[in-house]
């Protein structure tokens, strides 16, 4: 059934809000025994996407919570959560914080890391070398992928693939993983404002059609 913007709360936001892949959000509220509804999500071109309702949207957000997990907009009221502007301008705030951090950090002679702006604990070179080992691990993996899916069918060496980077970069130190972790965050943020931006002027030029 479609609901209109506003009523419902994507499988993509709650997974925000926890804080964790959408996966891993899906298999924590079918556990728990929520049912999805199908959605059109103006953020991604009236795609179709799996959503909640806003109500029981926020009954899964407290739910969460009282689990003891991290989760981002509750209020202390139940069933009370942030709107989704809300919860942008917190973004919004977070990211002014960030970069009054790393100003400070630089200031003070701290090393922050150029490409992520992660402000690293120690001043050691190898992690450089260690995050851009796990990416250079990511970019075969995804070349893989991309070869494999023309018509190869050959799964399980991907499946070996990816056990290989788990061995490789299991005890990953913190420094490069935040490296990593951040320049990803980046990146998504990056492409999300464009497609934004996109939108807005295909939408303009449909209007003026």
């Amino acid at each position: 059934m479609r609901r209109l913007s506003g009523e419902y709360m994507t499988l993509r936001q709650i997974a925000d809000r926890f804080g964790v892949h959408r996966s891993v959000a899906r298999r924590w509220l079918l556990k728990e025994g929520y049912e999805f509804i199908e959605v059109r999500d103006r953020e991604r071109g009236n795609q179709m996407v799996t959503a909640l309702p806003w109500d029981i949207a926020a009954d899964a957000l407290h739910r969460r919570k009282e689990q003891g997990f991290g989760v981002v907009g509750v209020k202390r009221e139940r069933g009370e959560i942030w709107t989704e502007d809300e919860r942008q301008a917190y973004a919004v705030l977070r990211d002014i914080e960030q970069a009054e951090a790393r100003r400070r950090a630089i200031e003070q002679g701290r090393w922050v890391d150029e490409g992520s702006g992660f402000i690293m604990e120690t001043k050691d070179p190898a992690a450089f070398t260690e995050a851009a080992d796990y990416v250079a691990d990511l970019k075969r993996l995804a070349s893989g992928i991309i070869e494999y899916g023309i018509g190869h069918e050959e799964t399980f060496e991907l499946i070996d693939m990816l056990r290989a980077m788990v061995d490789d970069h299991n005890d990953l130190p913190q420094d490069p993983a935040n490296m990593v972790l951040f320049a990803l965050t980046g990146l998504e943020k990056g492409w999300r404002e464009q497609a934004r931006k996109y939108r807005t002027r295909s939408e303009g030029e449909v209007g003026e059609a």
